[in-house]
């Protein structure tokens, strides 16, 4: 278990790349879209917990932590039934998806980025929040809460005057595709290291 762990903490990841080596290529002007400045209407907290299993008090964790995000106007959706059992809000701004099958996991992060995107962009939303368990040993996770979106470029890349890059077909289009792969790794990432 050891040497899993040492080759697990080894691996790349690839929201890491997106952040460090494609967020700060984004050009000053990409902080006027919405994916990079957000909107002004409300909250979204995705929870990803599991449909089953003997770790109650890790999902319980993962959404009392979630809730310290939360005010009352915060919409969820909830990966997993398992969160059900310790989360108490109107079903009118609860949505709940299945915990997927390893078979299934990256077909249904993409469904899920999809929505988050479209709801986020549709309701001009403040920030989108992930809430997860995350692996650490065999032994031991702990529970991140992590910024989705907007889009987590700040301020350096803002700063760099960039006169020699040329995005095609527009800036929107690369925003928005940038954040559509951002959303997704950072999901699929994290349905990984919950498992």
């Amino acid at each position: 278990l050891r040497r899993a762990d040492e080759q697990q903490a080894q691996r790349p990841s690839v929201a890491a790349v997106l952040s460090q080596e494609f967020f700060p290529l984004l050009p000053p002007a990409a902080h006027q879209e919405l994916l990079v400045r957000g909107g002004s209407a409300g909250r979204l907290i995705v929870v990803l917990t599991s449909d089953e299993g003997l770790c109650g008090p890790l999902h319980a964790s993962t959404v009392n932590r979630a809730m310290d995000y939360a005010d009352s106007s915060t919409q969820w959706i909830v990966v997993g039934q398992r969160a059900l059992r310790f989360l108490s809000v109107p079903k009118e701004r609860l949505r709940v998806m299945p915990m997927p099958a390893e078979e299934e996991a990256q077909r249904q992060m993409q469904r899920l980025a999809r929505a988050v995107l479209a709801q986020f962009t549709l309701e001009q939303l403040r920030d989108v929040w992930l809430a997860a368990p995350r692996y650490l040993s065999a032994t031991r996770q702990t529970v991140t809460v992590q910024p989705l979106l907007p889009l987590p470029i700040g301020p350096s890349s803002a700063g760099m005057p960039r006169t020699d890059l040329v995005i095609e077909p527009s800036l929107s289009q690369a925003v928005e595709a940038l954040a559509a792969l951002w959303v997704e790794t950072v999901c699929v990432e994290s349905f990984w290291s919950a498992r």
